[in-house]
C-alpha cells in the first residue's frame, strides 16, 4: 500500500476506533460526552485494572493484525480499503472489546470504569452509521460522523486514563494504520 493510500485511509477511518451507544439516530446525542468526565475519579480494583488492560493489549494486537492484513490485500479503491480493510474488522474488534470490558463492570463499583465502559456505546452506534454513510457514498454525513467519532475516541482515551487503564488510553486506529504502512 502506498503512503498516499494509507493517508487517505487514515483520514477516512479516523472515526472508527475512536474507538460507545446512544439511542435514536446517534448524531444529536453523541455530541455530549458520556457523563461528566471531570467528576469521575474513583478507580476500579486492581484485579479489574489488570483484566481491562489485558483486554486492551489484546485489542492492540488484533488491530495491528488487521492493519497488516489490509496492507497485504489489494483493494481497488481507498473507500474499499477504508470500509472493508479497516472499518468492518475494526467494528468487530471494538464490539468485542466493549463486551469484554462490560463483563468486568460487575466486579467493580467504580464510576470511572463505568464511564469508560459507557463510552463504547455511542462509538459503536456512530461507527455503524459511518459505515452506512460510506457505503451509500454520503460523504458529507460520513464526515460529520467522523468528527463526532474522533471526539468520542479522544474522550474515551481520557476516561480510560482516569480509570487507571494505561493500556486502554490508546489510539487504536492510529495503531492499525501504522501497522498497515511499511
Amino acid at each position: 500500500m502506498t503512503s498516499v493510500r494509507a493517508g487517505i485511509a487514515a483520514s477516512l477511518v479516523l472515526c472508527l476506533l475512536a474507538l460507545a451507544s446512544c439511542g435514536g439516530d446517534g448524531e444529536s446525542t453523541a455530541t455530549e460526552p458520556p457523563g461528566d468526565t471531570r467528576a469521575v475519579s474513583t478507580a476500579p480494583s486492581a484485579a479489574v485494572v489488570v483484566a481491562a488492560n489485558r483486554n486492551c493489549a489484546r485489542m492492540l494486537r488484533d488491530v495491528t493484525q488487521v492493519g497488516r492484513e489490509a496492507a497485504q490485500t489489494n483493494y481497488e479503491t481507498a473507500r474499499e480499503l477504508t470500509t472493508k480493510g479497516f472499518a468492518e474488522p475494526g467494528m468487530r474488534l471494538i464490539k468485542d472489546l466493549a463486551g469484554r470490558q462490560r463483563a468486568l463492570q460487575d466486579d467493580t463499583d467504580s464510576p470511572a470504569f463505568e464511564a469508560y465502559v459507557a463510552s463504547f456505546d455511542p462509538i459503536v452506534v456512530l461507527g455503524e452509521q459511518w459505515l452506512q454513510a460510506q457505503r451509500k457514498l454520503d460523504f458529507e454525513r460520513a464526515d460529520r460522523l467522523q468528527e463526532l467519532l474522533t471526539n468520542l475516541g479522544a474522550e474515551q482515551q481520557v476516561l480510560a486514563e482516569r480509570a487507571g487503564l494505561a493500556r486502554c488510553s490508546v489510539d487504536f486506529l492510529n495503531a492499525m494504520v501504522r501497522s498497515s504502512t511499511p
